[in-house]
């Protein structure tokens, strides 16, 4: 705790909104992670799906769903569509890596999840 005083870790904007600022708060794992950035080169930006949850950071957004929607949504934030948005509403950075930002994934169109039939087979 000194050593990050010394450093002003504590003067951060993630640590000045906890009290005290080295507190680690407990949450729950998200559902699944979405890649903030695609590599060089890639227009697909694969959800990855974690039956037990995840936790992200760095180049991962955390994605929370209902336990009853967790593959649905991942199957359409994994959809053709969902990609056309990604591709379409990202932005380059600096290294022409193609970003998104959580406020942007948010107002991204995707499928609907309850529409899609993942979990009960369908009939043909």
């Amino acid at each position: 705790i000194e050593w990050g005083e010394s450093e002003n870790i504590h003067k951060r904007l993630t640590c000045l909104r906890r009290s005290p600022w080295y507190d680690l708060v407990e949450r729950p794992p998200a559902s699944f992670c979405f890649p903030l950035l695609l590599p060089s080169g890639t227009t697909t930006a694969k959800t990855v799906y974690a039956p037990e949850g995840c936790y992200g950071t760095g180049n991962f957004i955390e994605v929370s769903a209902d336990p009853g929607l967790s593959i649905p949504l991942c199957v359409s934030l994994n959809s053709t569509l969902f990609q056309l948005m990604v591709n379409v509403n990202g932005r380059l950075n600096r290294t022409w890596t193609l970003e998104i930002q959580p406020n942007d994934l948010k107002r991204l169109l995707y499928v609907n999840p309850i529409i899609l039939n993942i979990n009960g087979g369908g009939n043909s």
